[in-house]
């Protein structure tokens, strides 16, 4: 498969696992004949024109479209199969790497041995593989001879893996080894190491089932071919094309080298789309367009071998230092976010604007008056310094606690109780800027008219005197 970029202007001239060079070759035929076709006909050697065909155009048109039409829905069904075989794959793989996770989980809470548990976390992991090969090898390998790498496949016994190779039993290699794996479950839940509940258990075999259906799924694009009748007529009309466009284009031209390119392009952009008919047809295989088996295989081997991995089943432990109570981890995580919106802020001039929208809570943008406001406020004059940043920060925190403790006595008012609060918010602000002159000398420009704005907007939707809530909603620092 080929990865590309499609802002890079150069991938337009890659010439690797593109269409162009096989259609080139039609194309140049077809402009050789009608090159060779012009020539003649300018000699008097050959005389077209004076066939019906070549007077009355309606045929050529109705015969281009009917074509036009078969490429069109030929390259959609190509492009469907082509995605949902890749859909299939993927899913088939994470459904089992889902059920080897979830067996392995289980068994590393069992009270057995060490030895034991290691014994069947260790087998259940190469089955899956084996699994996944035999899968791969079946779908991308059908016309191919190929071999997808194992697991440390010098650790099973020769002889029980015997059965794989075995002329009659090709083709059902995935069948097989997915029995393996349930016969595995079973033993281990006999045996004790397996001694989860058994509806969580059941969810290991229908993940494995659900991986064996998208499995066939994929593998059904690639036994099926696209029906021949379709496939011929295509091939006729587009060979039929290459032949009648150099004739019909001869007529609207008095030079042989028009025609000539003209009969180039027109033939090179339908065999073009018949060739990505026929790339997308099939997405197995080792073809520069196909999709990436032994790549999406080896990444499955890598999430196998993590699996193993001792470290990953070791959960996460608290210290005594950890927040246990609701007020202490919301106050952290709102520390946490506003450092995080200092550091993604910090660049930004127009900083302490976007501050007082956080501030003031008036993120929602679907009111006039809102919209108004936003998109007339204006930001500090030069860039905030640190002073400033430290002043705003200060007042962030102090305005959000406040916000936070803001109470309604009337359930049934609570868009008074918005509105008010929103007052008090300004009101506190624009005091809180007023008393002190560096927070006065940085945000005069911004913070002040925006405040008083929010002051005029709330009081004239809510019907509240300016500068205080309403006498129905109890606000409380």
């Amino acid at each position: 498969m080929i990865l590309y970029d499609a802002n890079d202007w150069r991938s337009l001239f890659a010439v690797r696992g593109s269409v162009f060079p096989k259609a080139f070759r039609w194309a140049f035929l077809s402009a050789v004949f009608g090159f060779v076709l012009k020539i003649l006909e300018t000699q008097g050697v050959v005389a077209i024109s004076n066939s019906a065909i070549m007077k009355e155009n309606t045929v050529y048109q109705g015969f281009t479209f009917v074509l036009g039409f078969v490429l069109v829905f030929r390259a959609s069904q190509s492009y469907m199969r082509y995605w949902s075989s890749a859909t299939s794959v993927h899913r088939m793989q994470a459904e089992w790497f889902d059920a080897a996770a979830s067996l392995i989980s289980f068994a590393s809470t069992s009270d057995k041995s060490v030895s034991e548990i290691a014994q069947f976390q260790h087998l259940a992991v190469r089955l899956f593989c084996l699994l996944h090969a035999m899968a791969m090898q079946e779908i991308a390998c059908l016309l191919d001879e190929c071999q997808f790498p194992l697991l440390d496949v010098n650790g099973f016994d020769s002889a029980d893996l015997t059965i794989l190779s075995e002329p009659q039993l090709q083709g059902r290699t995935v069948e097989i080894v997915a029995q393996w794996i349930k016969t595995h479950i079973l033993h281990g839940i006999q045996e004790g190491v397996l001694s989860a509940p058994a509806p969580l258990l059941t969810r290991v075999f229908h993940m494995l089932g659900m991986g064996l259906v998208n499995y066939h799924e994929a593998q059904q694009v690639v036994i099926w071919p696209f029906p021949f009748p379709y496939a011929q007529l295509s091939a006729v009309l587009l060979f039929v094309h290459s032949v009648l466009t150099p004739m019909v284009i001869s007529q609207s031209t008095s030079s042989a080298v028009t025609c000539s390119m003209l009969s180039f392009v027109s033939v090179i952009c339908l065999r073009g789309i018949d060739l990505i008919c026929w790339e997308l047809d099939n997405p197995f295989g080792n073809d520069e367009n196909d999709l990436p088996s032994y790549e999406m295989h080896q990444e499955m081997l890598q999430d196998m071998i993590l699996l193993t991995n001792p470290r990953i089943m070791r959960v996460p432990r608290l210290l005594p230092v950890a927040k246990l109570n609701y007020k202490d981890l919301a106050a952290a995580s709102k520390g946490d976010r506003l450092a995080a919106f200092e550091q993604r802020e910090s660049k930004n001039r127009a900083w302490p604007c976007k501050l007082l929208q956080d501030v003031t809570g008036l993120h929602s943008r679907s009111h006039p008056k809102k919209r108004k406001l936003l998109a007339g406020r204006r930001c500090c004059k030069g860039a905030p310094t640190e002073e400033c940043r430290d002043v705003a920060r200060s007042v962030t925190v102090a305005l959000n606690i406040k916000s936070e403790t803001c109470e309604e006595s009337d359930e049934s008012k609570e868009v008074e109780r918005s509105r008010s609060c929103g007052i008090e918010r300004a009101a506190d602000a624009q005091n809180s800027i007023d008393s002190d002159p560096l927070k006065k000398s940085c945000w005069q420009d911004g913070f002040t008219d925006f405040t008083r704005e929010m002051q005029t907007f709330f009081s004239s939707t809510s019907g509240a005197p300016q500068g205080g809530p309403r006498s129905t909603t109890k606000c409380t620092a």
